[in-house]
């Protein structure tokens, strides 16, 4: 850029990708020289004399939240990686950050866009856009780094994991909160109604006050949400969503409370501890009885993710929402979703951890909640009055 004048002197720290050309420059420059690099490269600097001032580069925001994220997303038309992310920090966290982001199609493309402020990250701003390859799961794009920077990466999408693909050494990871794919079945066939659109579990834990929690995932507040008790469906009214814990609690309306039972709740887990998963999946194949299998308490965080459980329970469509028991029925977790990057990864499961489910039925200040817990061997007889199928139907 050639010698600048001594007597501007600003100290400029900043990275750049251009035309293939990838290149990180720290020293000190004139500010006329400060100024050329803003134009020549879309960037942007609150130049201070004599000391660092990293300079940021600009984005595109979008006027859209998680909201209307999730409403303008079509959920039967959709797109494998359109939805909504974290980012699990195993990467360097410098590059990768801390961040909740929404993948949504646009045109030809698709854009992720920041879903919560974060440091110089507003509501809105597009932190990447991808565009599809001939290869299956496999996208190239641009990546905005921390500074807002635009770096060339690939992505890869393997199940619940997104991958933002830097070099060989560097990959950052994103897994999908929302929606899970196989929990938004299409219309079920068979002896259920074809307005259903969508099944999943529901765990009550308050009897008197009808209240069961399930997975956030599996509700939404466009469409209506009914739970079946002995052959009767009993339309529900969602309370509260917990996005960031996928959960949500929801009351059974017009209940007589004798028909339900709450289940005692423990927050005693051990790895290796025996568990059970009971829940109803698939009802529009397996029945609508519901379905019971055993595993172990394989990690007390799952995919670095505290709020979790890794277990080893088989679970698949429609285990979401459902209970996680120790062997005497006190509910230790609700089930959730699985982690399948390739077809031979099995029963790498995740279950939200039971201190979560007592965390949102506090906006309940009367519920009733059970804490003293069973000592005698599940019986599950018992725990099918307390494990429940949710049904979701489209609004009239």
């Amino acid at each position: 850029f050639g010698p600048g004048n001594a007597d501007a002197m600003s100290c400029a720290n900043f990275t750049f990708s251009q035309g293939g050309l990838e290149g990180k420059c720290m020293r000190r420059v004139t500010d006329d020289l400060a100024r050329r690099l803003i134009e020549t490269f879309g960037l942007k600097s609150d130049v201070q004399r004599n000391g660092p001032a990293p300079i940021v580069g600009s984005v595109e925001s979008l006027a859209m939240d998680e909201d209307s994220l999730r409403r303008t997303i079509n959920l039967n038309e959709r797109n494998s990686i359109e939805g909504v992310y974290k980012s699990m920090i195993v990467g360097d966290d410098k590059i990768c950050g801390s961040y909740r982001v929404g993948v949504i199609e646009d045109g030809y493309g698709f854009k992720m866009i920041n879903l919560k402020q974060n440091g110089i990250w507003s509501l809105g701003d597009v932190k990447a856009e991808l565009e599809e390859t001939a290869a299956p799961g496999l996208y190239s794009g641009i990546w905005n780094s921390e500074n807002k920077i635009p770096l060339d990466c690939m992505f890869s999408l393997k199940g619940g994991l997104l991958e933002v693909l830097y070099s060989d050494e560097l990959t950052c990871n994103f897994v999908k909160l929302w929606p899970k794919d196989e929990e938004r079945e299409t219309e079920p066939s068979g002896d259920i109604e074809s307005s259903i659109i969508a099944s999943g579990s529901a765990v009550v834990v308050d009897s008197k006050n009808g209240l069961c929690v399930t997975n956030a995932h599996v509700v939404s507040a466009n469409e209506e949400v009914f739970v079946k008790i002995l052959g009767k469906e009993f339309k529900c009214t969602i309370l509260q969503v917990d996005d960031n814990n996928d959960l949500a609690l929801i009351k059974i309306l017009d209940l007589d409370a004798s028909i339900i039972e709450a289940l005692p709740i423990s927050m005693s887990p051990k790895v290796g501890m025996k568990v059970y998963s009971a829940g109803f999946p698939k009802i529009n194949v397996m029945g609508e009885s519901m379905k019971v299998t055993e595993g172990v308490i394989s990690s007390l965080t799952f995919l670095n993710d505290p709020s979790k459980f890794q277990v080893s329970c088989p679970i698949t469509n429609g285990n979401s929402g459902g209970a996680l028991l120790d062997e005497f029925g006190n509910l230790v977790g609700i089930t959730q979703g699985g982690y399948r990057p390739d077809m031979a990864t099995e029963n790498v499961n995740a279950a939200v951890k039971s201190l979560f489910v007592l965390n949102i039925s506090q906006v309940v200040p009367e519920s009733e909640l059970i804490l003293t817990t069973n000592s005698l061997p599940v019986d599950f007889d018992k725990v099918s009055n307390s494990v429940l199928p949710i049904l979701i139907k489209t609004k009239v």
